[in-house]
């Protein structure tokens, strides 16, 4: 992609985002392996209040 057109500076930019902070692929991975949004400790706690 030749910088000559304006969508090779957004490229560039998303492929450096992308290459620094990870894709939401490694993010959602993260998140389930962690245990997912929402802990068994808080589900306890929400059904204490209902």
């Amino acid at each position: 992609m030749t910088m000559e057109y304006r969508v090779g500076h957004y490229f560039k930019h998303v492929t450096m985002i992308d290459v620094l902070f990870k894709n939401a692929d490694h993010h959602l991975r993260r998140v389930a392996s962690l245990g997912g949004l929402i802990s068994k400790d808080a589900n306890s706690m929400q059904s204490r209040m209902v």
